[in-house]
């Protein structure tokens, strides 16, 4: 493994946890509530970036004290995700993109009666407005864009994509900083040995260089300011 002042790995087994008994454990990779030097503290605009188990009729309720871009992948089920103006359901196969304002309530629903849901949340600190839903499926070593361009000051672009084992490809970036989060499977990327959570923030790179070391790795590049 190679780090430089330019980049920082955060393993999944350092990420803060958040559990409330048979309703939800939600990890932070990154969260705003971290100080300097911590491993999950802020990357850029991205001020938070978490997965979440979410229990049969529960939900997970989120105030930020500026205003966001939120961005949110359902892995397994779907959720409801409600704000004071709008009403959106998004499922496995899709991801959402919203825009909340400071101190507004975002709340994310579990509306099954007898399975967990589980999502990614990525929160970027931007006043942009943004708004919307896309489908995706992924083809191995075909990476998707899920929102290109979205703004200048929060979420620039959102990949992702899975590769066969041994497949060698790299991302050209398009913004100073990029954070890299395995979804599953194992990844080498910028000679970093990268498993299933484990996440690395990279800046000021002209190409990240990875490989793919196991069948059907995921893997997810954002861009932020």
């Amino acid at each position: 493994m190679i780090l430089t002042q330019n980049s920082r790995i955060i393993l999944a087994e350092k990420r803060k946890e958040e559990y409330l008994i048979g309703q939800k454990l939600t990890r932070y990779s990154v969260s705003h509530q971290e100080v300097d030097e911590h491993p999950t503290r802020p990357v850029g605009s991205l001020h938070t970036f978490s997965e979440t188990t979410l229990a049969p009729q529960n939900k997970e309720q989120l105030i930020f004290d500026i205003d966001m871009q939120v961005l949110i992948i359902p892995f397994i089920g779907r959720v409801q995700v409600n704000d004071a103006k709008n009403q959106n359901t998004v499922e496995v196969g899709e991801a959402l993109l919203m825009s909340i304002k400071s101190n507004k309530p975002l709340s994310i629903f579990n509306d099954f009666k007898h399975s967990d849901v589980h999502y990614l949340l990525a929160g970027f600190s931007s006043s942009e407005y943004v708004e919307g839903i896309t489908r995706f499926s992924l083809t191995p070593d075909k990476p998707v864009t899920l929102f290109d361009k979205v703004s200048q000051k929060g979420l620039v672009k959102a990949v992702v994509g899975q590769w066969k084992g041994r497949s060698e490809d790299e991302y050209v970036p398009s913004s100073i900083q990029t954070f890299a989060w395995v979804v599953q499977g194992a990844f080498e990327i910028e000679n970093c040995l990268l498993q299933k959570a484990d996440g690395l923030v990279l800046k000021g790179k002209e190409k990240i260089e990875f490989e793919a070391l196991s069948n059907e790795a995921i893997v997810i590049f954002l861009e932020m300011a």
